[in-house]
């Protein structure tokens, strides 16, 4: 029976020892001096990154961004008595919470504002058209697309209204107008002032203008109908019932005036009963109504103060800035890219020679 080999303390510190600095200093100037025995191979694959890259920004078209920001300014429910009498009518403010800016930027990627951004009539360059048609032209969506020669436009107004292909269409630019490599439209918040941007960037500056104000527009106006539709519900059901009192109220006391003007003096129980019968109801309706239109006002009080105020702060207006891609910091870029790629190749390509043919030499 064997024993184990017992390795020594100096035997085991050598075999595990940390590769020195130097070693790796040289190793990579070794790497880099190869690298530069290449240096014709790095000059031809940086020039012909460098002038695609450069050709690309060229011919990139001119861009128009028109950015608006604006902030949100919303109350959160109340205390004491104001927050009792609101929830007897349905305006009780739920959980705190402010303004919620990721519902807002939610909403305005939504189908429901988009689509109706997409089906307003815009004007651009003097042609007055759906804003879904316009981009379609801009684009020249038509070839890119392969839609019918004859030029696809939009024509219905409401999506119910739509014929099949037009829904397509209608969704496919949808997705256009956020696609993630280059997206028409842009909104963004800021988390610690709470500043909300949306920004249309086009190739026309008629086109995103429009864009932007109308998107802002539509954004407001659903988030301000959607907070206050269970409250405006509630204070109309005051108005309608403080109406039917007040009907009633105006018919009771024209009664008890004919009774009492057709009377004529004589005096009969049938009468008299009739009379004070007709008093209670007028003094009953009085005060309900009274009651109703009192809360009605605290209710429709209560809405105005609760009701979201959109507030802009920066709104875009003609003429727009240009945006386009520089060309020569392109070229740079790709020239440098395109030599680290080189030396990256030729490095990959030593490092494959080293491994295939080590070195017999042993430290």
């Amino acid at each position: 029976m064997t024993e184990p080999a017992i390795t020594s303390p100096a035997m085991d510190k050598s075999s595990n020892r940390e590769i020195p600095l130097r070693d790796i200093v040289l190793l990579f100037g070794d790497y880099l001096r190869n690298g530069l025995r290449f240096w014709w191979l790095l000059v031809i694959v940086g020039a012909l990154f460098g002038g695609y890259m450069g050709w690309k920004a060229r011919e990139t078209k001119l861009t128009y961004a028109a950015p608006l920001t604006f902030v949100l300014n919303e109350e959160t429910g109340g205390g004491g008595g104001m927050g009792s009498i609101l929830g007897q009518f349905g305006l009780g403010g739920g959980g705190g919470g402010g303004t919620t800016p990721e519902k807002i930027l939610a909403l305005a990627k939504s189908q429901k504002i988009i689509h109706g951004l997409l089906l307003d009539s815009i004007m651009v360059d003097g042609v007055s058209d759906r804003t879904a048609n316009h981009i379609i032209t801009v684009y020249d969506l038509v070839e890119e697309w392969k839609l019918p020669e004859n030029g696809f436009k939009i024509v219905k107004r409401e999506i119910a209204e739509m014929p099949e292909k037009e829904k397509k269409l209608l969704k496919r630019l949808h997705s256009f107008l956020f696609n993630e490599a280059d997206p028409l439209i842009r909104i963004s918040s800021d988390d610690d002032t709470q500043i909300m941007k949306v920004s249309a960037r086009t190739e026309n500056q008629d086109l995103s203008l429009a864009m932007s104000t109308n998107l802002y527009q539509k954004l407001s106006v659903f988030y301000t109908e959607e907070s206050t539709g269970n409250s405006r519900a509630s204070v109309a059901r005051l108005r309608f019932k403080a109406d039917s009192v007040a009907a009633a109220l105006n018919a009771a006391e024209y009664k008890l005036a004919n009774t009492m003007d057709t009377r004529l003096g004589v005096t009969q129980r049938r009468g008299m009963l009739q009379q004070a019968q007709l008093m209670r109801q007028v003094e009953i309706l009085s005060l309900t109504y009274g009651e109703i239109l009192r809360n009605y006002e605290t209710a429709d009080f209560a809405l105005s103060t609760r009701t979201p105020f959109f507030q802009t702060i920066d709104e875009p207006f003609t003429p727009l800035y240009k945006e386009s891609v520089n060309w020569k910091k392109q070229l740079l870029y790709g020239g440098f890219a395109g030599a680290f790629l080189g030396f990256l190749l030729v490095s990959l390509v030593k490092f494959y020679q080293d491994i295939m043919n080590p070195s017999t030499e042993e430290a």
